[in-house]
């Protein structure tokens, strides 16, 4: 990953330039009086990035249902029959 620095004047006038010219792993802190205030990245980065984030969440879950797993089951038969409902109408 590729990160620089652009300050939000220069932003504003050469916006094309440091929109179209971002590589594919590229990010740029956008500056306004020394203190970043935001970051434009280029889709590659942006899509590597919400993958990472999904894959984050989806280990999150998994480790949470596996912490509050009872080990408890119980068959699909025992459901049904429990709800009245007849296993050959489905």
């Amino acid at each position: 990953m590729i990160a620089s620095n652009v300050d939000l004047a220069d932003l504003a006038r050469n916006t094309s330039h440091h929109v179209f010219g971002l590589g594919l792993h590229e990010r740029k802190v956008i500056i306004d009086d020394g203190e970043p205030v935001a970051v434009i990245m280029s889709a590659g980065e942006f899509e590597r990035l919400e993958a990472e984030r999904q894959d984050a969440l989806d280990l999150a879950l998994a480790l949470t249902r596996m912490l509050a797993d009872s080990g408890k089951r119980i068959s699909l038969q025992d459901v049904l029959a429990e709800f009245g409902i007849d296993p050959s109408e489905l």
